[in-house]
């Protein structure tokens, strides 16, 4: 995940970590309530987490996260 290794590079080991979890708390949420986060396009959907966007779908299965972005790249 290039968005890990530049928050290493960047922030340190420490950072890191706790960027991680706070990812994998929300993609837990997104399994269990997929249409938490707003419809883009009647089939991706996007959650707002601190300063990132994720990017998913619902599948039969769960969901699929597509991508993940800083707030910063959508302007």
């Amino acid at each position: 995940m290039t968005i890990l290794l530049y928050t290493r590079r960047t922030w340190g080991d420490a950072q890191t970590t706790a960027y991680l979890a706070d990812l994998v708390e929300a993609f837990e949420m997104l399994a269990d309530f997929p249409r938490a986060g707003r419809t883009r396009d009647g089939t991706q959907r996007e959650l707002v987490k601190g300063r990132h966007i994720i990017f998913y779908r619902e599948t039969d299965d769960g969901i699929l996260i597509q991508r993940i972005m800083h707030g910063a790249q959508r302007r």
